[in-house]
């Protein structure tokens, strides 16, 4: 019931994009992922919400926050495979690995998302 309520919150959310799901380039369980550009759209509908959900900005459960917002180049590739900002999510494999003199090496970075988006 709460998973099925938190899906139905989000997409009231979603609906207060100025093209709806058009405007979204990824969703996670509790995220909404969109270009900045309609941000000041979607603001105001929240601020303007009038239905039965508890649809605002603040810091409480349910409530609308902004985790990034950033004018750098994000990458979102698939579910669970994304950068943004500087800041990478794979899941399943390991960001870092040792060389052969014990020095931590990045394995994630730009240069993997660029590759797969040509």
């Amino acid at each position: 019931m709460v998973y099925s309520y938190s899906k139905r919150l989000l997409s009231e959310y979603i609906n207060m994009l100025p093209e709806k799901t058009d405007n979204v380039i990824a969703t996670e369980t509790d995220s909404i992922y969109f270009d900045k550009v309609v941000l000041k759209e979607f603001e105001a509908n929240v601020n303007n919400y009038k239905g039965e959900y508890p649809c605002k900005f603040g810091n409480d459960l349910g409530n609308a926050k902004y985790e990034k917002n950033t004018d750098d180049v994000c990458y979102f590739l698939c579910k669970k495979i994304y950068s943004i900002d500087g800041h990478y999510v794979i899941k399943g494999i390991s960001q870092n690995s040792i060389n052969d003199q014990g020095e931590v090496i990045n394995l994630v970075d730009n240069t993997l998302y660029e590759k797969y988006l040509i």
